[in-house]
This record gives structure tokens, sequence and C-alpha cells, in this order.
């Protein structure tokens, strides 16, 4: 019976852990003004080019995840804010699954934390904003805001 407490606070110190360990990765962002958000399943995060210090993240949300936001980040730029440039490579937003791509003309991204390590506790996780405009028609601009990624598991 002595025991008991000691499994009682040992499980209460691994649930607390798991809960960390297993943050979902997550995305969110508006696209002028319509909010959208994603999870685990809707995000994917990727080694762009096979180098292991640029990060591709996909974000697909709204009905049926037909909008997708794909921006590049290079994790060496950890809490420095980076200014978008002109056609950035690696960043587009694609509305409703067409085939219409939107090109970034300005904006910035920021890493705020990031830990390497074993896949199943390394992440990533920022912020993002940018105006684009559609690849064919440079008056038709779009503005990306609030954006905010977690990745980890990659």
């Amino acid at each position: 019976m002595k025991k008991f407490p000691f499994v009682i606070i040992a499980l209460l110190a691994f649930s607390s852990c798991e809960k960390t360990f297993t943050k979902d990765s997550v995305g969110k962002f508006d696209v002028d003004g319509t909010h959208y958000e994603t999870n685990e399943d809707n995000t994917t995060a990727n080694y762009y080019g096979g180098d292991n210090s640029k990060l591709q993240i996909n974000m697909f949300a709204g009905e049926n995840q037909t909008n997708q936001v794909q921006i590049l980040v290079d994790l060496n730029q950890i809490n420095d804010t980076v200014n978008i440039s002109l056609n950035q490579e690696g960043w587009s937003y694609l509305p409703n699954n067409s085939s219409l791509y939107y090109l970034p003309v300005s904006g910035q991204w920021i890493i705020t934390s990031h830990k390497e390590g074993n896949p199943a506790t390394r992440h990533t996780e920022g912020s993002f904003e940018f105006v684009a405009v559609a690849q064919n028609n440079t008056t038709d601009t779009i503005r990306i805001t609030e954006g905010y990624f977690y990745h980890n598991n990659y």
C-alpha cells in the first residue's frame, strides 16, 4: 500500500510528458479575412531538395481541404524575421483546388521555436504573412495573414 502514492505520481508525470511528446502538427491562416485551420492530417513537412536546413510546409484547409498554402523556411534562421521577396522560391497559395497559383510579392516569416533530434520530438513552429498575385494577372491580389505553423515528426 505504501507504493500506491508513488505509482499515482509516476502515472501523472508520464501522462503530462506524453501530452507534450504527442503535440499534433497544426496550421492556420487567413486569406483576405477568411480564416482557415489545419490539423495533423492536413499538414505535411519535408526537407526541401535534399537540404536539411530548409523545411517545406504544406497546409491544406477549407472545404474538402482544397485551399493550399505552401511555405519554405530556413532552419538556420531561428527567431529572425525574414522578408519574403518577389516570387520567393517554395512559397505559394492555391485556392479551391484550382490550377491558378498565387505567388508572393512581399511578406515575412519567423521561426519562433525549433528543436532537432528524434523525429517524434523534433519540431518547428512559427508565423508568416504575405501578399501574393495570380501568376498570370498581377492585378489579382490576395493577402495571407495570421499564418501560423507547428510541425513535428518530419
